[in-house]
């Protein structure tokens, strides 16, 4: 081809006159807008949540759920809900929620303020903590010498004849003070059950990711042992076996009944990883 006929080829071209409209639903996969969260039920607290929102980079509907799990945790169970003053149905603050969004949204920046004021609570009650287990242990060391007294007097009596002494109240062996749990991260259900047994006003699962979350369900279900199950007619009870790789606290029988008052959960996923349906519209 020579030049004459690619200069004829240029000049008979047709004329580009632009790209033609795009399609913005190629960028969010087709999804639907999310519906406006009221600001009217957050009162006074909304000019804070886009402050927090702002700083965090992160859409404001993200630190306002935050802020209604942990206000729920916190209430737990000494706190309920009856919607007929004639009726018999109450509900503690049970709250199950879940930031979606896709990558890089800051669904967990979102919630650090939030989990900071938790933080700082329980740093607070950790000296308490600490007294009580020290205390525990002089009860323990006291109850083990009284427990040995009793038994001595049980040998005599038997080898007299008499009849059986009872236990002495001091030679029990004293309940273990329980730490104060206001949150709870990458929890086995196993542990879940404990902390619960210790916490029965309730506590908060934080879990980065909601796959991760649900399918550490059957993490350590060995020999078709039920390891988490919870009642949807009633979510106030935790009922599970203790999986055989791990130790069951000698002060609970080997199927256990725990207190869900309030186990609230905010956990984050991406937009397609669980749910695909979200992404059609």
């Amino acid at each position: 081809m020579t030049a004459a006929a690619i200069q004829r080829a240029f000049d008979n071209a047709e004329q580009f006159t632009g790209w033609a409209p795009y399609d913005p639903s190629i960028l969010d996969a087709g999804r639907r807008p999310p519906p406006t969260l009221p600001q009217a039920l957050f009162g006074s607290y909304w000019d804070d949540f886009q402050k927090l929102a702002h700083d965090k980079g992160s859409p404001v509907d993200y630190v306002a759920l935050g802020f209604i799990a942990v206000a729920a945790s916190i209430i737990g169970g000494k706190r309920r809900v009856r919607p007929y003053q004639a009726g018999t149905w109450h509900e503690p603050p049970i709250l199950w929620l879940g930031l979606v969004g896709d990558p890089s949204f800051n669904k967990s920046p979102a919630l650090d303020p939030l989990l900071s004021i938790l933080r700082k609570i329980e740093t607070e009650r950790a000296a308490e903590h600490c007294d009580r287990l020290a205390e525990y242990e002089a009860d323990a060391e006291r109850a083990k010498f009284e427990r040995q007294a009793w038994q001595t007097k049980v040998k005599e009596a038997a080898s007299e004849g008499l009849g059986t002494p009872s236990l002495p109240a001091d030679a029990r062996d004293p309940a273990k003070p329980c730490r104060r749990r206001l949150f709870v991260q990458d929890a086995t259900p196993e542990s879940m059950g404990e902390v619960l047994s210790g916490n029965p006003q309730g506590t908060l699962l934080i879990r980065d990711e909601l796959d991760g979350w649900l399918s550490s369900f059957d993490r350590y279900n060995v020999a078709n042992r039920t390891v988490f199950g919870m009642s949807p007619e009633d979510s106030r009870i935790m009922q599970h076996r203790w999986a055989s790789k791990f130790p069951m606290p000698r002060d609970r029988p080997p199927r256990c009944r725990e207190p869900l008052e309030s186990l609230c959960c905010p956990p984050g996923c991406e937009a397609r990883q669980r749910y695909p349906s979200i992404a059609r519209p």
